[in-house]
């Protein structure tokens, strides 16, 4: 851990952003040049990303599939995303209620069923679904442990079976391993969907539960003392346990081997960077970390940009249901859910398209001017790599913060890093950022006012 000291120096304090002749960009690309003239060029005086409305840039992902920029051809809004989960309960729901004296089993799911289940387990299969669901003591899984379930090909067959055979939505099934206390046998058990994501969730808090228990027993003392009025919580409780054998696995979580593995979708954000709509996509969907995130490219913060995301092994139903969260980005849409065999990783597209409003222009050059200052930028282009933006969005010059570490100046360098020049932010911008901005500006005014990095440290977020 390197502890850098408070830097008791003067700082160089800017108070605008880098300018072109600062950073070395002095010379115009296309410019005319008569005898005894000085060098010329035809300029266009304008203001340009005055706004992040002004700058919009749409990713062209790369392969002959691509169909041009991407755009947000829907709009998710919270009503439509409500709207779709009541659809798809209803639907579940009036499949379940056909379950029944009633229920029709057709010619083929009997033959399917007669070629991977024994005479006994297809009794019982069929039991199960001539149970009506109105009844208080129907079974929420029917139970299989025949002899053609005992080995993995056998066990395959079975799942197929519900997965092909029945509606969608309908069942959804899982192994149960033998055990030697219980049984010696592989069973599969066929679960009303719907009561398969009740008890999955309650497996789920019990597992937590658990977990949360055993940490506290590490914290006991080693000589078996326990606080007063506490009973050891050695052999666990019976009555748990036999709960727990009624409840789905629960971190089992089926993917269809005929579903492709990762989710792509078209983010589409204004005034964020890509680090940070895909962080907010992250946190309301409450995950920890946004590993599970991939794209082809990082987009500026100032503008507004579409762009391909990717996911692994990640339902679109999830993804629209975190935009019902509370930390969901207002700025942040996404559309075009859809699947692929391939991750999408870094540098995999062909080019961004761009479009740029310019404004303020005073005095527009003559036709002839401007017809020759786009054939040059059409010939001779310009260089990608060279924009202001390589030298820092913010105050602070970031090829400044590069010079200080190739000097090994680990104040100076940290102290930028900070934001030494870009402290003293407007009382809007701080509310912009919210309370996390807010915390972030309390530990740099700790680090570079009170001169106090052990409270900077406490402080960050």
């Amino acid at each position: 851990l390197l502890v850098v000291a408070p830097f008791a120096g003067k700082m160089t304090d800017y108070t605008l952003p880098p300018s072109e002749a600062e950073v070395g960009i002095k010379l115009y690309l296309d410019h005319d040049k008569k005898d005894g003239d000085d060098e010329r060029h035809i300029a266009l005086p304008c203001l340009f990303k005055h706004r992040f409305q002004d700058f919009h840039v749409y990713e062209i992902p790369d392969g002959p599939a691509s169909s041009g920029p991407l755009h947000l051809t829907e709009l998710w809004t919270k009503d439509r995303v409500v709207q779709e989960i009541r659809d798809k309960r209803e639907r579940e729901d009036n499949l379940q209620n056909t379950l029944g004296p009633d229920y029709p089993i057709t010619e083929q799911q009997l033959e399917s069923i007669n070629a991977c289940l024994t005479e006994e387990d297809k009794d019982k299969l069929v039991a199960f679904l001539k149970t009506s669901r109105n009844d208080a003591n129907a079974p929420k899984y029917c139970l299989l442990d025949g002899d053609t379930i005992q080995d993995k090909p056998g066990r395959t067959k079975v799942h197929q079976l519900i997965k092909t055979e029945f509606p969608s939505g309908m069942f959804i099934t899982d192994t149960v391993d033998p055990c030697t206390d219980t049984n010696d046998r592989h069973q599969i058990r066929v679960w009303i969907k719907k009561d398969f994501t009740i008890g999955q969730k309650r497996a789920r808090e019990l597992a937590a539960a658990a977990n949360s228990d055993e940490g506290n027993d590490k914290k006991r003392p080693r000589d078996g003392r326990h606080r007063k009025g506490r009973k050891p919580t050695g052999g666990g409780d019976k009555k748990q346990s036999s709960t727990k054998q009624d409840l789905p696995q629960a971190r089992y979580d089926p993917w269809p081997k005929d579903q492709p593995d990762y989710l792509y979708f078209n983010m589409y954000k204004e005034n964020r960077d890509t680090a940070e709509a895909v962080s907010s996509i992250s946190r309301a969907m409450g995950k920890k970390n946004t590993k599970a995130f991939t794209v082809a490219g990082t987009k500026d913060r100032r503008g507004v940009t579409v762009q391909h995301v990717c996911m692994w092994r990640t339902y679109a139903e999830q993804v629209k249901r975190a935009m019902l969260s509370g930390q969901w980005d207002k700025f942040v849409r996404l559309s075009d859910f859809h699947y692929r065999p391939h991750k999408l990783s870094l540098g995999m597209l062909y080019g961004n398209r761009f479009y740029v409003a310019l404004r303020g222009i005073k005095e527009c050059p003559s036709e002839e001017g401007l017809t020759k200052a786009f054939n040059a930028l059409s010939t001779k282009g310009f260089i990608n790599y060279f924009g202001m933006q390589r030298f820092g969005t913010q105050l602070t010059r970031t090829y400044e913060i590069g010079q200080a570490m190739v000097a090994r100046d680990w104040v100076r360098a940290v102290r930028l890093i900070m934001g030494e020049t870009s402290i003293l932010r407007s009382q809007q911008e701080a509310n912009d950022e919210g309370s996390r901005g807010d915390m972030i500006d309390k530990a740099r005014r700790a680090y570079l006012i009170d001169n106090d990095p052990e409270k900077s440290l406490k402080l960050m977020p």
